[in-house]
């Protein structure tokens, strides 16, 4: 009930007819980035939140994520991306990475 209490407050300004889907994603071996979409999904507003029963951080960015170059999130932690109208980004090109083995990141967008 977290995610939902601090979810709901965000999403006041989406158009009633938006399609929003939630996955959640697991880095099984910490060091190797997994995508937030194997094939293209374009959104124009994602969050990804860092599990609460995490143990480490996660790191979000592009395909070359590491600890050196990638938006830091602690446990409970979350990233959201808005677009203007009109514009996308597609979920294939975002990743995740970890501190550790078995971290999970809850995903929720709009298509």
């Amino acid at each position: 009930m977290k995610i939902f209490n601090k979810l709901l407050l965000l999403f006041v300004g989406i158009p009633l007819l938006a399609a929003v889907f939630t996955t959640t994603k697991t880095v099984s071996t910490a060091g190797t980035a997994v995508q937030l979409a194997t094939s293209n999904t374009w959104v124009r507003f994602v969050i990804v939140q860092s599990d609460y029963d995490n143990t480490g951080e996660v790191y979000v960015g592009g395909s070359d994520v590491s600890s050196d170059n990638g938006i830091i999130l602690q446990p409970g932690d979350a990233l959201a991306i808005s677009l203007s109208r009109g514009n996308r980004v597609n979920l294939a090109d975002l990743y995740v990475d970890a501190s550790a083995d078995g971290q999970k990141v809850i995903v929720l967008y709009e298509r």
